[in-house]
């Protein structure tokens, strides 16, 4: 190791630091996607003295670190990163279960190594178990640290500077501007049977929208009653479960089941009074109970009731039974639920949440009475009621992500305040300031953050982790002027849309891994004049994994993946339906006194067919070229990564792209006869080769031995470029924006470091290493090249192949049409 870190951590000293696990991967996966920006997310939380310390350790050495030094120097300052957060958590009082349990089995793990290592010391034979010193996740950490140092020496020196380093993590940032531009805009569908008329007969206004994943259905509030629509209902085949032909046979919303808040007793009563328009009774909220299958609707005369969903696979009016009900002290209108804990969490027009025990008792016949009835009763136990707020309580929201360790109740009042509470003990975690107004709204992204909105215009974006801390981490405005009274996330997407009293949309980009401004993030505002709606949800069908299993019942869209021909049982049809209606597999339903559903639209022109597509290994990734533009796809699930538009300067057109050995450098040719050189992990540009006079039509990479790349032109050029040396045009005295072997990395002017100085044209020129002029009688259009015998191999429109000497590009035989000699040179 280099003297420098010796002085200051001896290499078993920085292995000792890091003998307990390092969860790198949740800072990774908490910003990109895609695996890239491994640090960056860790250095954006570093405090400024550890970032000073780190840069100390970089500088200590003054040819930059090797690779080995690199990952312990990174793998310190994540376990005192480590170290931070859980101290921050027991502050907070917010460790889930979980996390005490890998910190007492990390300190086991830890007390055994040090025995093991006493042992050793001492002669006894302890080191046979040096096999397993290291767990899954600290090889992970150390993985995607080494992965993280190639990605930025795409120079090959095997050396990394601070400059080089820092340098691409703001290129990373920056080509973040660039990652997947949402181009996908709502546009309200066509009005059917089920959206020209009220919901309800009455005309009441919808109260609710919610829609269930478990179900693919979506419950709508309407009057006295709950109905369950899909918004991708096929016109060919019957519906699974719901009523078929005629009208419902259409193709868009299909109703499957009307659901109303009585018991079967008093079902008579109440249709009477509902057809004679006596009836007072309306339907404020509903949800489904997937661990029960039980639907809950909380009803204006003061009651939870009770529905049993008997065949999920083929829901209808017929196969939802009720099951119970519960007269509650004041009226409830808002209700979440913890499956886990079988816990049902309710509030009203007072400041209180009351907590109900929801169990299942099994009915004789006798106590089931009239035909028609669940065999299980429904019964729920109010155990507990929390006061902690001061004001009518507006929302509620459980939280449950294994992925982030969240385990949380959120309740939000119009006293302002939002408190966090533990699933487990109910006990209180924090109290989340920031709103100055009342909080209407809550929603969770799937991703560790809480959206917050109300009386305040705007959206307040918070960190629901252990160490989030209580006050927000963003704020998204400049897309509402008056109360927001709903927003909703569809998970894992990085979209939000709202919806204020005035009836108006917005349409949000929430990714933390885009470096937009919070005025940028509003990407369409819309609504749906001239009705007035008042509430909505998101139905949002993932794709399903690739290799699933079979469809469900008769063929479809199952739970497991495509199935064969036929109706499916499945409801809903899922993603593959719901590309039928929109771009993205997201559809909007929005009420006011009738049904309102938005589809995603892609407003772009017809995307041009790609002109070249390659596969890189490192990181399984597909690279496809759509003229200006460059798409980055991830071979094991299909999904789009990155989209760079407009990559190369002048928008010229993209004729070819390849890749070096490594996969860490892009090359790109265009219609201008430029060949650009880019860092394949963010496409930040590293230098531009000697152009052609004419258009690229060919290249090609030589591979690891001679590390070159071979182009040919319509100018009847071909050229050889040195494909290892190619950031010197942005070394050192070379401008613009890059990173290179001298150290420099800046924008515009003359960079700065200790690079050997030579000027920018001249670095240029040395990356040509051999040409040939009129290597064709016409356009050179194919290349081929033999490495073991070393020879290159061109074709032309002329008909003609010539074969070329690679070290000296001298021409070692020619072929034309029917073997006979071709052009004349």
């Amino acid at each position: 190791m280099a003297e420098g870190l010796e002085t200051t951590h001896s290499e078993s000293t920085i292995l000792d630091d890091n003998s307990n696990g390092i969860p790198l991967k949740t800072e990774i996966d908490e910003t990109n996607e895609e695996g890239n920006n491994i640090v960056a997310a860790a250095m954006m939380k570093l405090p400024a003295d550890q970032l000073a310390m780190l840069r100390e350790d970089f500088k200590k050495v003054p040819f930059g670190l090797s690779l080995y030094q690199f990952v312990s120097v990174m793998l310190k300052y994540a376990e005192q990163q480590k170290q931070n957060s859980l101290a921050a958590s027991q502050r907070m009082g917010g460790a889930s279960p979980r996390r005490i349990k890998r910190e007492e089995a990390e300190k086991k793990r830890k007390k055994e190594l040090e025995e093991a290592a006493a042992a050793a010391a001492a002669g006894d034979g302890g080191g046979e178990g040096d096999g397993e010193e290291f767990t899954d996740e600290e090889i992970s950490a150390v993985a995607d640290l080494v992965e993280l140092f190639h990605q930025v020496d795409v120079n090959g020196d095997n050396a990394m500077e601070w400059d080089e380093f820092t340098g691409f993590i703001i290129n990373m940032a920056m080509a973040a501007r660039s990652d997947v531009h949402f181009h996908d805009h709502w546009h309200i569908r066509s009005e059917d049977e089920f959206t020209v008329e009220p919901v309800a007969k009455d005309r009441s206004v919808v109260k609710h929208v919610k829609f269930i994943p478990k179900l693919r259905l979506s419950l709508v509030c309407a009057g006295p009653m709950v109905q369950l629509f899909t918004p991708y209902h096929k016109a060919e085949g019957k519906a699974g479960g719901g009523a078929s032909g005629g009208k419902n046979s259409e193709a868009g919303m299909h109703l499957y089941a009307t659901v109303f808040p009585w018991d079967t007793e008093e079902n008579f009563e109440y249709r009477r009074r509902m057809e004679r328009g006596e009836d007072v009774i309306k339907c404020l909220k509903a949800d489904f109970l997937p661990e029960l299958d039980l639907i809950c609707v909380l009803s204006s005369d003061m009651r939870m009731n009770f529905h049993k969903v008997l065949n999920k696979n083929s829901v209808s009016s017929e196969s939802v039974k009720p099951a119970g009900r519960v007269q509650t002290d004041t009226q409830q209108y808002i209700l979440a639920w913890d499956g886990e804990h079988r816990n049902l969490f309710t509030a009203g027009c007072d400041s209180e949440i009351t907590v109900w025990q929801v169990s299942e008792v099994k009915q004789s016949e006798k106590q089931r009475g009239i035909a028609g009835s669940s065999k299980y009763k429904v019964v729920a136990t109010q155990i507990r009621t929390i006061t902690d707020h001061t004001d009518s309580i507006q929302d509620l929201l459980v939280v449950r992500d294994p992925e982030f360790e969240l385990s949380c109740l959120v309740s939000a009042s119009l006293d302002s305040k939002i408190h966090v509470y533990s699933l487990s003990s109910l006990s209180p975690l924090r109290t989340l300031l920031g709103h100055t107004s009342g909080v209407t709204t809550l929603c969770y992204d799937g991703l560790g953050a809480l959206y917050s909105a109300g009386f305040s215009c705007s959206i307040l974006v918070w960190d629901l982790s252990a160490g989030g801390g209580t006050f927000p981490l963003n704020k998204l405005d400049n897309g509402h002027d008056v109360t927001v009274v709903r927003i909703a996330a569809p998970e894992k997407t990085g979209r939000l849309l709202s919806l204020d009293g005035k009836g108006k949309f917005c349409w949000w980009d929430i990714r933390r891994s885009v470096a937009l401004e919070n005025h940028e993030r509003c990407i369409q505002t819309f609504d749906s004049h001239p009705t007035l709606c008042s509430t909505f949800d998101v139905v949002h069908h993932p794709p399903p994994p690739l290799g699933g299993g079979g469809g469900g019942g008769g063929g479809g869209v199952g739970s497991g993946g495509v199935g064969g021909s036929g109706v499916g049982s499945s409801v809903g049809g899922g993603f593959e339906n719901a590309l039928r209606f929109s771009t993205n597999g997201m559809s909007v339903i929005a009420g006011s006194k009738k049904l309102h559903v938005f589809d995603s639209i892609d407003t772009r022109l017809a995307e041009a067919p790609p002109s070249a597509c390659i596969y890189n290994p490192a990181g399984s990734r597909i690279l496809t070229v759509h003229s200006s533009s460059l798409k980055v796809w991830s071979a094991e699930t299909g999904s789009l990564l990155r989209e760079v538009d407009n990559l190369v300067p002048d928008r010229h057109e993209i004729t070819g792209v390849c890749l070096d050995a490594k996969g860490r450098k892009a090359f790109v040719s265009t219609q201008g006869g430029e060949i650009h050189v880019f860092n394949n992990s963010n496409f930040s540009q590293i230098s531009t080769l000697p152009p052609h006079g004419a258009e690229v039509s060919c290249m090609l990479y030589t591979g690891e031995r001679d590390k070159c790349i071979v182009t040919g032109s319509w100018d009847r050029s071909i050229r050889v470029y040195d494909g290892g040396g190619t950031e010197g045009a942005t070394a050192g005295g070379g401008g613009g924006l890059g990173l290179g072997a001298g150290g420099g990395s800046g924008f515009g002017g003359s960079g700065s470091g200790s690079g050997s100085g030579t000027s920018g044209a001249d670095e240029k020129s040395s990356c040509l290493l051999r040409s040939v002029d009129s290597a064709h009688g016409g356009d050179v259009t194919a290349l081929g090249y033999g490495g073991d015998l070393s020879l290159v191999a061109s074709g032309s429109t002329g008909g003609s192949v010539r074969v070329w000497d690679f070290q000296f590009m001298t021409m070692e035989a020619e072929v034309g049409i029917d073997g006979e000699g071709g052009e004349g040179r």
